[in-house]
């Protein structure tokens, strides 16, 4: 394997690189950079200056040059040769507008953590689901006694594991729609695209905009390595197929697909089975596990259920370690978390649905909700809610979403309460529930008017559940 110095130094050697961002990933860059680069040249700056000053920051800083966020960056721009944004800095941001037009080159921080490894890549994106899938397929290389790191848009960047290489055999990746949008040889050995639905355009231009970032996952792929894609959502099939015809027209090396769906696909659910069906013979159909055999079995966790065999199977894993896997799998914390039952009323965190879509994929498997939903608000549409109104007995509205919210849902004449705070929703929440009631914190709305992220608010929900409810509830 080359080493991570000699790699990061063949690209990087010699560049006067800014770093937009002072958390987790600008942190990690400036360490890793300024560790493996020969005599750095790093600038960093942030829009909160308190980032650039705290103790943790001072540590690391080292020879970094700190430069204020309101500086002319039309003329300082063009003294960069690298720029490389944290995740979520947007396209329109004042720095990336300027160095865009001034044509310097902007790379995210996966693209940097690609440079500095050459390990295989299992890469996976979505609007929904793929931090579940990516813990998931982890869990199935570890089981297969493969050593593998989960890394990326889950916690721990690329570019931090990728430094630490020698451990590891496979890294298995969660990528956002920021972060694919400036790679530009990013290369997974095999990567997957989940699903699609509308998010993040308070970042991108439009739907078109972020369909396209996502679908650079497959951008550099060979013959050599495997995409997958969920067969069942139009905008996603078209998009590889666009991918693999762009390819052949230049050299012939597009990726072989494999698809999964709900009821279509490689990987599918058939008979209340999740069975395998060949591309060759469409006739050969083998059963991978019984539903009966599954803690949970929504939609959404079956979609996911499958694209986790689709992808751990292209790296030849045998069905058994996966499915052993899938069977034991209860969920991750915040998304859709059955947390607590009391007095026939059941309480669920899905703090992590911060779109629409998502709201709609917890829906869809349960019935007499009562839902906490709102947030910051990101432009989307919650319409999409309608086909599952019947599900809904009553609203909370929370955050800067409340009033557009009463607004969207007045048609339907179901009740509602606005609450300003979470403790105020917890108990207008109860207020609407009876036996055999679920209450449902699934925003569809980021968390930043009241949170810093969708954890400390789903902690914060659990916590004044507990509180309240215990105390209020028969015993």
């Amino acid at each position: 394997m080359t080493e991570v110095p000699t790699k990061l130094g063949q690209k990087l050697n010699g560049k006067k690189i800014l770093i937009i961002g002072a958390s987790v990933t600008g942190r990690a860059l400036l360490t890793t950079l300024s560790k493996f680069l020969t005599q750095p040249d790093i600038s960093i700056t942030d829009d909160n200056s308190n980032k650039l000053s705290d103790l943790e920051f001072l540590k690391i800083k080292g020879d970094a040059t700190v430069i204020d966020s309101l500086a002319n960056w039309p003329l300082l721009i063009k003294e960069f040769n690298l720029i490389i944004p944290s995740p979520g800095v947007p396209k329109s941001h004042p720095i990336l507008t300027a160095a865009l037009d001034a044509k310097t080159e902007i790379l995210s921080e996966i693209e940097i953590g690609y440079m500095a490894t050459d390990l295989p890549i299992i890469a996976i994106t979505g609007t929904n689901g793929k931090t579940t899938v990516t813990t998931l397929v982890n869990e199935v290389l570890t089981s297969a006694g493969i050593e593998s790191a989960a890394c990326g848009n889950i916690g721990t960047s690329l570019i931090e594991i990728a430094t630490e290489a020698d451990k590891y055999e496979y890294l298995v990746t969660e990528v956002s729609s920021f972060q694919l949008e400036f790679t530009k040889t990013f290369k997974p050995k095999v990567g997957a695209w989940l699903n699609l639905s509308e998010d993040h355009l308070d970042w991108h231009e439009n739907m078109a905009d972020y369909a396209r970032a996502k679908a650079k996952i497959w951008q550099n792929q060979q013959d050599t390595d495997i995409g997958i894609y969920n067969t069942e959502d139009p905008v996603i099939a078209s998009l590889f197929q666009d991918t693999v015809n762009t390819k052949i027209s230049k050299n012939g090396n597009n990726p072989p697909a494999v698809t999964f769906g709900y009821t279509t696909g490689n990987f599918h659910c058939q008979d209340d089975f999740l069975v395998y069906q060949s591309q060759i013979d469409i006739k050969e159909v083998v059963r991978l596990i019984s539903l009966n055999e599954l803690k949970r079995k929504s939609k959404a966790d079956i979609l996911n259920f499958l694209a986790v065999y689709a992808i751990c199977s292209a790296v030849e894993i045998k069905t058994e370690i996966i499915s052993e896997v899938v069977k034991k799998f209860t969920g991750l914390e915040h998304r859709v978390e059955y947390f607590l039952t009391k007095d026939q009323i059941t309480w669920i965190n899905d703090s992590k649905a911060t779109t629409p879509a998502s709201v709609v994929a917890a829906l869809e498997s349960l019935d007499n909700v009562v839902l906490i939903l709102g947030g910051k608000d990101k432009g989307l549409d919650f319409r999409v809610l309608n086909s599952n109104i019947e599900r809904i007995k009553a609203f909370v509205f929370i955050g800067d979403l409340a009033q557009k919210l009463v607004d969207t849902f007045e048609p339907y004449k179901l009740p509602y309460k606005i609450a300003r705070s979470m403790e105020e929703a917890v108990e207008d929440a109860f207020s609407f529930a009876k036996e055999g009631t679920t209450i449902l914190l699934s925003p569809g709305g980021t968390s930043y008017d009241w949170y810093k992220d969708y954890k400390q608010r789903g902690n914060d929900f659990k916590d004044k559940v507990k509180n309240f409810v215990l105390e209020n509830s028969n015993e």
